[in-house]
């Protein structure tokens, strides 16, 4: 929802981008009307007349002088160095009035000495054998008064070319107040408008690449970034004022490097957006633009007049081909985005025709230069292409993650009854298990104290006290393994406080003692239940052979515990090993070795100097280490 929201006002952009390119080629048209309209106020110098002269003062006595209508272009020789003119145009002032007068000059390319009846009323600079001079941009100079006066006035202007062209703009004399929107205007177009366009140009093409160096799979980002920054570079070149007259070859070299590098690229990046690529023409393309600055580069100034008319005018048959791509591509799949893209591009077509006519001054064609204006409205429509695409991606992405959401939920469901079944297995495992452990240690513990106290009970032989210890264990045995089943405390030092509690009952009845120790033994010590009925059932059945051998006075056990092991030693004195060894019976033995090797267990039965020494060591389990840190 959120990327339809954003491609929606991305179009929405789109289409304003083409009536913002409509109104400025409207108004473009628009300041170039008062360049032509009559006024009342002001006075329109429209007409003059020109000579080569490098006279200090107007020549007026020299029949050289030729008509020129204003404005005026023409070329001059290919092989000519820096040449001096002198423009004279006479006029009526009716009333010169108590307003200040001005004089507004729509285009004075090579600047100069402006001289008005005689009297110098601005120096503005011009071209010198050390110096360049190109102004592009609108003067308006105010006149001194006194220097007006009524009836006949002429103006006269001294200026210096270096270029292949001899250039002059309309001239505009009145008060100051009926010039200035004038002026405003043609400045704006001629000067405020590039510094606009270049700042947005660089911002985009910044834009443009910072984006693509976090995708890089996003071309169409390179080339319109790359696009974007040589025109802003070619406008900032094209624009230097003044610069030494030994680098002019260095400068045109980089004027038509950018240029041509922009037109490249102009014309490439919409076809890479439409999805059209052709080596051949891409090579065709980098070919001409190679060929045209490397052969400028080599022979100067002599091809100046060729590459400025053949060379620009050979990128309109691959611009028209361009054209002919978007306008398929928006027929195949209109948008409002492929629709803006194709009638910033036919504009952007029209102002290249005719910048290229204003250039060369074919037609009468005033100086006037359109094609700012519509480049940053193409590239920005190329902009919105492009971030319709990648939020349309984004939108298809979004899609295939939310199908893929829905399927790990389901996913998710499955695994969870799998889940269920399984725990439901293990438990009814569990249980089975269980069953068959109580069901062992009722029959190798209280089961097998019951048979021998029915054995001691038939005995006709034996004495009746005897029939009681048995007993005693068969409690104990019964004792233990309910104690095993309550699994919600599986802490040992607990059940082994428990065992010593009843043995030191059991030894007192007997008369006997029981020294208890433990080394290195924590407060908690957590098992597993069934490894927990194992110690316990080890330590009773030693206890108990030990009982019934009469080695149990005193008693000692002792308990060693360490991070990897647990030890258990079970000794008794005042008897000689020999009669004690053969108290535990070889079954109570085998009961003791399965339990071990039940618990990956080691047992070892080792006589003593005066007694029996049970050692039994159990590896510690993770249970027990989490306890212990």
């Amino acid at each position: 929802m959120l990327f339809h929201r954003a491609r929606h006002h991305v179009r929405a952009l789109s289409a304003f981008l083409v009536c913002r390119l409509l109104a400025c080629f409207m108004l473009s048209l628009a300041a170039c009307l008062p360049l032509h309209a009559a006024e009342t106020a002001p006075i329109r110098i429209g007409a003059g007349l020109l000579i080569q002269s490098d006279a200090a003062l107007p020549p007026t006595g020299t029949p050289n002088w030729r008509a020129a209508a204003l404005p005026y272009r023409q070329p001059r020789p290919a092989d000519a160095g820096l040449q001096t003119y002198w423009f004279l145009a006479p006029f009526r002032l009716v009333d010169s009035g108590d307003s200040p007068s001005s004089v507004v000059f729509s285009s004075l390319p090579n600047g100069g000495k402006i001289y008005i009846n005689g009297a110098l009323a601005a120096d503005l600079g011009t071209s010198t054998p050390q110096v360049w001079s190109r102004r592009l941009r609108p003067f308006m100079i105010n006149v001194a008064p006194g220097v007006l006066r009524q009836g006949s006035n002429t103006i006269a202007i001294r200026f210096a070319v270096h270029d292949p062209f001899v250039a002059l703009g309309e001239i505009r004399l009145g008060p100051r107040a009926a010039l200035q929107e004038t002026f405003d205007t043609v400045h704006f177009w001629k000067i405020g408008s590039y510094q606009y366009t270049n700042t947005l140009c660089f911002f985009m093409g910044a834009f443009a690449l910072v984006f693509w160096l976090r995708r890089r799979a996003e071309r169409a980002h390179l080339y319109f970034g790359i696009c974007a920054l040589l025109w802003g570079l070619r406008t900032v070149v094209a624009f230097i004022p003044q610069f030494p007259a030994e680098y002019w070859p260095l400068w045109r070299t980089t004027c038509y490097l950018t240029t041509g590098a922009f037109l490249v690229c102009i014309i490439l990046a919409p076809l890479r957006l439409v999805g059209f690529r052709s080596r051949l023409l891409d090579r065709v393309l980098l070919a001409h633009w190679i060929l045209g600055v490397a052969a400028f580069a080599l022979f100067g100034k002599r091809l100046q007049l060729f590459i400025d008319t053949a060379w620009h005018a050979a990128f309109l048959p691959f611009a028209f081909f361009m054209f002919w791509q978007v306008a398929l591509n928006a027929w195949r799949k209109p948008s409002t985005t492929h629709v803006a893209m194709l009638l910033t591009a036919i504009g952007v077509i029209g102002l290249s025709l005719h910048d290229l006519i204003a250039m060369n001054g074919w037609f009468g064609t005033a100086p006037v230069f359109l094609l700012h204006v519509g480049v940053p409205a193409l590239l920005l429509a190329m902009l919105c292409s492009i971030m319709d695409r990648l939020l349309l991606s984004l939108e298809a992405t979004e899609n295939v993650n939310d199908r893929l959401t829905a399927l790990a939920h389901q996913r998710e469901k499955e695994l969870l009854l799998q889940y269920e079944k399984q725990k439901q297995l293990a438990y009814q495992h569990a249980a089975n298990h269980e069953r068959q452990r109580i069901m062992q240690e009722m029959h190798d513990g209280l089961g097998a104290k019951l048979v021998e106290a029915r054995e001691l009970a038939v005995d006709l032989d034996a004495p009746g006290a005897g029939v009681a210890p048995v007993l005693e264990e068969a409690l104990d045995e019964m004792r233990m393994v309910i104690g095993s089943l309550a699994s919600s405390n599986p802490d040992l030092v607990a059940a082994l406080g428990e065992f010593r509690y009843r043995l030191i009952a059991r030894l007192t009845r007997a008369g006997g003692k029981l020294s208890w120790r433990t080394e290195n033994l924590p407060d908690c010590l957590l098992v597993n239940p069934y490894n927990g009925m194992h110690v316990l059932s080890v330590l009773n059945d030693a206890v108990n052979s030990f009982i019934r051998a009469g080695a149990a006075r005193p008693l000692s056990i002792c308990i060693i515990h360490q991070p990897e092991w647990l030890e258990l030693q079970i000794q008794g004195s005042e008897h000689p090993v020999s009669s004690i060894v053969p108290g535990i019976s070889a079954a109570v033995q085998q009961r003791m070795e399965r339990r071990a090797e039940a618990m990956n267990a080691t047992l070892t039965l080792q006589p003593g100097g005066t007694g029996c020494r049970l050692q039994w060591r159990l590896p510690a389990e993770p249970a027990q280490q989490q306890a212990v840190a």
